[in-house]
C-alpha cells in the first residue's frame, strides 16, 4: 500500500475516533430499560448504529446514534428516558430560508459542510459548518436567521 493509502486509513480511523470520543460505547443489552423503552416508543423505526454512554458534570447520559425514516439522528437522554437532545443531520436544501439568507449576508464566499438541526427542549437551533478559505467555521442560528451561540 502506498504512504496515501495508509494516510487516508489513519485519517479514517481518526474521525471514528473523533466521533465517539464523547462517551464510552455500549451494548443495547447494557442500556436501562427505561432508556431503551423511550426510544423505540418515540423511534420505533429507527435503525440504531451506535449506543454510548457518556458522564458530564457528573452525571449520566446516554447517546443512540441512528437513522430513522432516511434522517441520520443523535438523540441524547437521561437515565430515566427523558430526551433531552435531538440532533438531526440536514441536506443544504432543507436549511430554513431565513438561516440561508443570514449565512449568505455573512459569508457570501462560504461553502457550507455540513447542517445540523439541533433540539433541546422547546429551543430549536441550526449548525451550520462553513468552509470560509482554508478554516471551517460552525456557526449557529435560530429558527428565524439570528446568529446565536
Amino acid at each position: 500500500m502506498r504512504t496515501s493509502g495508509w494516510l487516508l486509513v489513519l485519517a479514517c480511523c481518526g474521525l471514528a475516533a473523533a466521533t465517539f470520543a464523547h462517551g464510552e460505547k455500549v451494548r443495547e443489552r447494557d442500556l436501562p430499560e427505561a432508556v431503551l423503552k423511550a426510544f423505540i416508543g418515540r423511534y420505533p423505526k429507527a435503525k440504531v448504529k451506535a449506543y454510548l454512554r457518556e458522564e458530564r458534570d457528573g452525571k449520566v447520559y446516554y447517546e443512540f446514534h441512528a437513522r430513522n425514516e432516511g434522517v441520520t439522528k443523535t438523540v441524547v437522554m437521561s437515565p430515566d428516558g427523558a430526551i433531552l437532545e435531538v440532533r438531526e443531520l440536514l441536506s443544504k436544501k432543507s436549511l430554513p430560508f431565513r438561516v440561508s439568507r443570514a449565512l449568505a449576508a455573512q459569508h457570501p464566499d462560504g461553502t457550507i459542510r455540513r447542517v445540523e438541526k439541533i433540539m433541546r427542549g422547546p429551543e430549536t437551533k441550526f449548525k451550520v459548518s462553513v468552509k470560509v478559505g482554508k478554516q471551517v467555521k460552525d456557526l449557529f442560528f435560530d429558527r428565524e436567521g439570528a446568529a446565536t451561540n
